[in-house]
């Protein structure tokens, strides 16, 4: 028997970011997008065995991030049972995206993703 996975990407393109260089708009969701924690993103698609892992960016130079435009990029290796459930899974991202736009950014999400920042600097 053997197992395939299928690798799905979304990318975004958005206006550039360097004038936010301090806050890093994009570092937020991105970490959003990609937790893993209880009623996260990939905590659902887990559940319902349609993906094994997701992985959320941009980097901040190079092709991605320019004075021009900025990529953010989603990446969800999908399962056998996923791959049947395609359509599915695109409303789950698009879904999450959506709610994370109503609720808006949340200062408790940012001072955890900027301790954690001040601790690698260190």
């Amino acid at each position: 028997m053997k197992i395939v996975f299928l690798q799905l990407e979304l990318t975004w393109a958005m206006p550039s970011l360097l004038h936010l260089y301090k806050s890093k708009p994009h570092q937020y969701i991105s970490w959003i997008i990609g937790h893993e924690g209880k009623g996260s993103l990939i905590s659902y698609l887990r559940k319902k065995m349609w993906s094994l892992d997701i992985f959320s960016g941009s980097t901040e130079s190079g092709f991605e991030h320019s004075s021009m435009y900025a990529l953010l990029k989603i990446t969800i290796i999908l399962s056998y049972e996923g791959q049947q459930h395609l359509e599915e899974v695109l409303d789950a991202i698009f879904s999450f995206i959506n709610l994370l736009k109503k609720e808006g950014p949340q200062k408790r999400i940012y001072d955890e993703i900027y301790q954690i920042e001040e601790n690698n600097f260190r």
